[in-house]
């Protein structure tokens, strides 16, 4: 279940909603209020979505599965968590988009470059980048990417 999130009010239901301090009312001003009214008029929802009960891995490719978060449908961008059971390859592929990644456990990189992302480590990758994803062993990212993923030919 995805939980909305509009504005002053909150519609989450209490038997998953997260904890929330006895000291956690709004400061915002009537003018804020109204900007984000108008927002929610014209944009979509703010959400919480709780990793555990509101999505799950899939398989994705090979070893690698797939943990969708948010799909927006206005901008094409994607939030998914990626993570690998086994050293394992993303075929050759471009981007057409800005991507970012944070990796939370494991290693990645990338046979184009010299550097390996570990936990922590903040990586973005540039609209028409073409690379070849390396997931390490029981290693999970975090990413973000608007616009289409173009698979090439290895050869």
């Amino acid at each position: 279940m995805v939980h909305s999130v509009s504005g002053s009010k909150t519609s989450i239901s209490t038997d998953q909603a997260p904890a929330k301090s006895d000291n956690q009312e709004s400061k915002l001003t009537h003018l804020e209020r109204e900007e984000i009214a108008f927002t929610d008029k014209y944009s979509s929802p703010d959400a919480y979505i709780d990793g555990e009960h509101d999505t799950c891995w899939f398989h994705w490719q090979g070893s690698l599965d797939l943990k969708p978060l948010r799909f927006e449908t206005r901008t094409g961008t994607i939030v998914a968590a990626l993570r690998s059971s086994e050293d394992t390859w993303l075929g050759k592929h471009r981007h057409r988009g800005p991507v970012t990644a944070v990796t939370l456990k494991g290693e990645m990189n990338y046979k184009e470059y010299d550097w390996v992302a570990r936990p922590g480590d903040y990586v973005v990758e540039n609209p028409g980048t073409i690379h070849t994803l390396h997931m390490c062993n029981d290693t999970e990212v975090l990413v973000t990417a608007t616009g289409s993923l173009e698979f090439l030919n290895d050869d």
